[in-house]
């Protein structure tokens, strides 16, 4: 049997040229893909799996999906309403997000992220001054702002604001009168209320009586108001620092609403202003030093900020 050489590979077939589209004459391979939405910047590495009980990245994410849809604008406003009113559902990342997908709208997202949260406040004023009973104290009390969370100390010196106390082990230390309760702090006690915050804080103390010094957010907050007054508004309004509880205190308080507003508009314009300057001039650079950084920078600038009005006036006293 005769070998035979082996066949030459057999031609392949031409493919066929691309045909153009119909509506746009172009190829298949050019035809242009969706433009990712503007959080896509936020997550350039594909997302894993949030478990259930990460509540916190859970909301995170449910914030920023906002910003994909034509009613990212419309969010904004309703975030910044509740945030400062009753549901404390931060507003910056929504803000950062819709900011980096058109940065030179990011101005125009600060402001209405300043003005709808000023109104936020201003609903939560009213409800501290007339809805507190109702409304203000279980919304704190459901949010673990305002508790029954006490520690029992002994009374050493009184004086009008403030009070020294022993905390234990000859321990001593001085606080403001507005976090002392006369008598102890049940579930079944009315902690909260306006009427029985008053009999608490109004009731006379001795040297050697047994109190109860109130550790929650909401009590510090009063103690605070009572010391700093609007100071405390504006470091609530640029800072961290829950907004919901200060605007529902200043109501509670009777703080003059003039005041009241023109401070929020001060800090919270600040704080939104600043965050969209950045993201006007430096865009998707800046991104990570302002999700990382902003809230610390911005408790070191109030700091400075009252730390220099405390100065004036001392050296013009």
């Amino acid at each position: 049997m005769t070998d035979h050489a082996p066949d030459a590979a057999a031609p392949q077939p031409t493919p066929p040229p691309e045909q153009p589209g119909p509506a746009t004459g172009k190829t298949a391979t050019q035809t242009r893909q969706p433009r990712p939405g503007p959080t896509a910047a936020l997550n350039a590495n594909p997302p894993h799996a949030v478990p259930r009980w990460h509540l916190h990245r859970r909301m995170y994410d449910w914030v920023l999906h906002w910003a994909d849809t034509r009613y990212g604008t419309v969010a904004l406003g309703t975030l910044a309403v509740s945030e400062a009113s009753w549901l404390p559902i931060p507003v910056d990342p929504l803000l950062i997000a819709l900011a980096l997908g058109k940065p030179r709208r990011a101005f125009t997202y600060s402001f209405i992220a300043s003005v709808f949260s000023v109104l936020g406040g201003m609903l939560g004023y009213l409800i501290g001054y007339a809805l507190w009973n109702p409304v203000g104290a279980p919304v704190l009390e459901r949010l673990h702002f305002l508790t029954h969370d006490a520690q029992a100390v002994v009374v050493r010196q009184v004086g009008k604001e403030a009070v020294v106390i022993d905390v234990g082990e000859g321990r001593e230390r001085s606080v403001h009168r507005y976090l002392l309760h006369r008598d102890e702090p049940v579930a079944a006690a009315p902690v909260g209320s306006a009427e029985y915050e008053r009999q608490q804080v109004e009731a006379a103390l001795r040297p050697g009586q047994r109190a109860y010094l109130m550790t929650d957010q909401y009590h510090l907050a009063r103690a605070w108001y009572e010391t700093y007054g609007l100071w405390v508004v504006f470091v609530a309004a640029f800072t961290p620092v829950p907004y919901i509880v200060f605007s529902s205190v200043s109501g509670l308080a009777q703080l003059s609403l003039v005041g009241f507003v023109a401070v929020s508009i001060v800090g919270r314009s600040a704080r939104f202003f600043l965050v969209g300057g950045l993201i006007f001039f430096f865009g998707r650079r800046i991104r990570n030093f302002v999700e990382r950084y902003f809230n610390l920078l911005s408790i070191v600038f109030a700091a400075l900020v009252i730390g220099l009005f405390f100065l004036l006036k001392l050296l013009t006293h």
